[in-house]
């Protein structure tokens, strides 16, 4: 057969760049998302008062001990949030909120709110997926079970179709 790797699908759907920034979580680290290239990004827009969004985090803080646990995982698991945007707290607010409920993944402080606007979030929380390429494989708005967060990387890595 004249196939070689199932090149048809990549045709049919050309995958923009994922909009590259360099931001800083709440520990200070400095992250940039083209360093990750190679690896499958998990990239989750949320704000401290969204109540979808706080249903989800304790599945996204599971995924991220999941992976860091791993010697060189090809996840990385990143959040995004916007101080002082709508109700939401400060920088030193919203990385309260995050240690009183024990989350330690890193989450990005987008202080000018460009990356919210580069994405186009207009709801909370919103997922993107990016793949090892750096390309945006899909996003999906609203909040995901642990089972639809593992899926969507699932699919990100096998490069099949994002579907909710």
């Amino acid at each position: 057969s004249q196939e070689s790797g199932g090149e048809q699908t990549e045709t049919e759907r050309v995958l923009p760049d994922a909009p590259d920034f360099t931001l800083y979580d709440q520990f200070g680290q400095e992250h940039t998302l083209s360093d990750y290239k190679g690896k499958t990004v998990f990239l989750n827009f949320w704000a401290t008062w969204c109540q979808p969004c706080r249903m989800e985090m304790p599945y996204i803080q599971e995924l991220y001990e999941r992976y860091s646990s791993q010697e060189d995982p090809e996840e990385v698991i990143l959040g995004v949030a916007g101080p002082l945007m709508g109700d939401d707290g400060s920088e030193e607010e919203i990385a309260a909120f995050l240690e009183e409920n024990g989350y330690t993944y890193p989450v990005l402080m987008d202080t000018d709110y460009g990356q919210f606007n580069t994405y186009g979030i207009y709801s909370f929380p919103t997922t993107f997926m990016i793949n090892a390429e750096g390309k945006v494989y899909g996003y999906i708005t609203g909040s995901l079970s642990l089972e639809m967060m593992e899926s969507i990387i699932q699919q990100t890595i096998e490069g099949s179709e994002v579907t909710a």
